[in-house]
């Protein structure tokens, strides 16, 4: 009796594995194909921007969440739309400080900016530059965190990370838009 038991735990945990690791699977190949940008997308007048902004968010999200070795091609598509979306963008406007983050890695550049856009966009009425800045750092810092290991370390977002371990963080961004 007690090795039937045991026989039935294992086949149960069994199927619970291989539930758990389809789903993970169907997921995965899901999480690519919910993002869609739209082919014959116009950025040309103000609303076309205003219409646009709920698939900003979705593609910021989406690339916070798939690392730099994920999906190439359409990572680079998505920032392609996010570039050509924030440089014309009339309600976003982005201010980059030297030292605030390293201005010589284009990915940690591109992640400040998504994180300051993103946050602008959720916060449209509450938006403070500061605020902005200390979403787009720590949006930066989570995709620096995630991509290590493509992007290699970077001593001025260790020290980022320092600072925000410190509760310090706030008060260098302020000081850095005073």
């Amino acid at each position: 009796m007690e090795h039937f038991s045991s026989t039935c735990t294992l086949l149960i945990m069994k199927k619970k594995l291989i539930a758990l690791c389809l789903f993970l699977t169907v997921s995965l190949a899901l999480r690519a194909q919910d993002l869609v940008i739209p082919q014959n997308l116009t950025l040309e007048s103000h609303d076309d921007y205003i219409n646009t902004e709920k698939l900003v968010v979705q593609c910021i999200d989406w690339l916070q969440q798939t690392t730099f070795g994920e999906e190439k091609e359409e990572r680079k598509k998505v920032q392609n739309f996010l570039l050509r979306w924030m440089s014309g963008s009339p309600t976003v406007m982005i201010q980059i400080k030297e030292g605030l983050i390293p201005l010589d890695k284009p990915e940690i550049l591109m992640a400040f900016m998504q994180g300051w856009t993103r946050y602008s966009l959720l916060h449209k009425k509450a938006s403070s530059v500061v605020d902005c800045a200390m979403a787009g750092v720590e949006y930066a810092l989570d995709v620096y965190n995630k991509n290590k290991r493509y992007l290699g370390r970077l001593r001025l977002m260790e020290k980022l990370i320092e600072r925000k371990q410190k509760q310090q963080l706030r008060i260098f961004i302020e000081r850095k838009f005073k």
